[in-house]
């Protein structure tokens, strides 16, 4: 959760602007592959990308193999943008359960992370965590917008939803980020279609995953 957002505003965005620009420049060759596009049309954007990435992970992984930013969001985007090499994905999706078990089984994303937090956890072995989080009730969750009777996306922290009141802004397109991999699921994670809690019915560590993200 951001406390002072002066200090954030002030904060290095590189790790965050790195893994997106490779993330851009990748999607652009996977697509230009699907198009049947000749090399010529996505070759630069081949080049970018693999120049972020190696940049990414020369500035922000350590020598003994842990993120130099150690913070949720750092380690979600490594994972769910595939930047850190495949023999340090266990340690890095670990050490993101372990984040949010130190604070207090909440999220600590912002928008352009939270989309993927789920997901990822759940692809790499740490469901039972996202379902603490999922199922979580404190805020910053989701369930505390349930708790308030909202019927739609909100600030997930009493701070922000505060400020965003006093200035009258509503900024649906990040509160649409943070859910998005809730709709797939027709109700099976603990979210369901009637705008209740707990009227899906999941189970925390219940076999399979629910609501795979499909968007950035």
């Amino acid at each position: 959760m951001i406390t002072d957002f002066p200090a954030f505003a002030r904060a290095d965005k590189s790790e965050t602007a790195t893994a997106c620009l490779y993330r851009s420049a990748a999607a652009v060759v996977r697509v230009a592959g699907v198009l049947g596009l000749p090399e010529n049309r996505w070759r630069r954007s081949r080049d970018i990308a693999e120049g972020a990435l190696d940049a990414w992970r020369r500035e922000f992984v350590r020598p003994d193999g842990t993120l130099a930013v150690q913070t949720q969001a750092s380690h979600v985007r490594a994972l769910a943008f595939g930047l850190v090499p495949d023999q340090l994905t266990a340690a890095v999706s670990e050490r993101l359960a372990e984040l949010v078990r130190l604070a207090g089984g909440h999220l600590a994303t912002g928008f352009l992370s939270t989309g993927h937090l789920l997901p990822v956890l759940a692809d790499h072995g740490h469901l039972r965590t996202a379902y603490q989080l999922l199922l979580q009730d404190t805020p910053p969750s989701w369930l505390t917008m349930v708790d308030r009777g909202a019927t739609t996306a909100a600030p997930l922290d009493r701070a922000r939803a505060a400020r965003l009141r006093r200035h009258q802004f509503h900024d649906r397109g990040q509160s649409g980020t943070n859910i998005a991999h809730f709709w797939p699921c027709n109700g099976q994670a603990g979210w369901g279609t009637g705008g209740g809690r707990g009227s899906g019915g999941g189970q925390a560590g219940g076999g399979g995953r629910c609501g795979r993200t499909t968007g950035s």
